[in-house]
């Protein structure tokens, strides 16, 4: 599946799909739209990481 196909299906914008792009962050509720869209699980598509592996200030 492309990723403008994947926009449109899981509802989220291109913002949220160049963050993932990027490694930022994004919201809980965009990733489970994507995961509702490939039909997969959350932990199919999360990898976790420690906090201080992030560039900015998240917490």
């Amino acid at each position: 599946m492309n990723r403008p196909r994947l926009i449109n299906i899981s509802g989220n914008s291109y913002n949220v799909s160049g963050k993932l792009a990027c490694n930022e962050l994004v919201s809980l509720e965009s990733l489970f739209k994507f995961c509702m869209a490939l039909k997969q699980n959350i932990w199919d598509i999360v990898v976790l990481k420690n906090k201080n592996e992030f560039k900015g200030d998240f917490l």
